[in-house]
């Protein structure tokens, strides 16, 4: 299963796990709240100019551990 947004190669073994990753996987700046913004994230992945941030710190690490 995998993404059809352009520019992604993220795959998955089940629909569920595409499911949640274009939920939660693209950021969109239209429709996003104020809580949504960079302040309710603060851990941000600075691995080459990756530039993804997450809530809390365990986030990052379970990104750069995967990602990069």
């Amino acid at each position: 299963y995998r993404c059809q947004v352009s520019g992604c190669d993220k795959a998955y073994k089940n629909p569920n796990g595409l499911k949640y990753h274009n939920q939660h996987g693209h950021c969109s700046t239209a429709g996003l709240a104020d809580t949504e913004g960079p302040e309710s994230k603060p851990y941000v992945c600075t691995f080459m100019e990756c530039g993804k941030r997450y809530k809390n710190l365990n986030g990052l690490k379970y990104h750069i551990e995967h990602s990069h």
